[in-house]
């Protein structure tokens, strides 16, 4: 869990210091988890040049334990996987979730393995 910590730690600092470098003295604010998450979904079912591009912004890398984008559930999925499980968990004291998914015109249409992995790792539905 730390390597999806430390990954990121560094793509929220880096976002952070682009957003305030363009919101001059305003306030800025963002879910690192809720990007982190939305990226995830995105790199899934990324490959070759659009998977390596969002590996830098994220700071993934095979080093690091993360896998590439198969159904496998390795790497950067299988920590976010934990992660979502984890926080969705009934708790006694408090209520906390997570809900994921993908939104898309009619005319756009998934692969059936993206679609089945998504909500395998992520418990992401799509929705049209």
């Amino acid at each position: 869990m730390a390597s999806l910590a430390a990954a990121n730690a560094e793509f929220c600092f880096n976002l952070f210091r682009e957003m305030d470098d363009n919101q001059g003295n305003g306030n800025v604010f963002f879910s690192s988890l809720s990007l982190l998450a939305a990226l995830a979904l995105v790199r899934l079912g990324a490959q070759g040049d659009s998977l390596s591009q969002i590996d830098k912004l994220l700071h993934v890398n095979t080093a690091s334990g993360y896998g590439n984008s198969s159904n496998s559930q390795s790497g950067l999925q299988s920590q976010l996987k934990r992660v979502f499980s984890d926080i969705n968990a009934s708790h006694k004291d408090y209520d906390l979730s997570i809900v994921n998914g993908l939104f898309a015109e009619k005319v756009y249409g998934f692969h059936k393995d993206y679609i089945e992995c998504a909500k395998k790792l992520y418990d992401a539905k799509v929705e049209r």
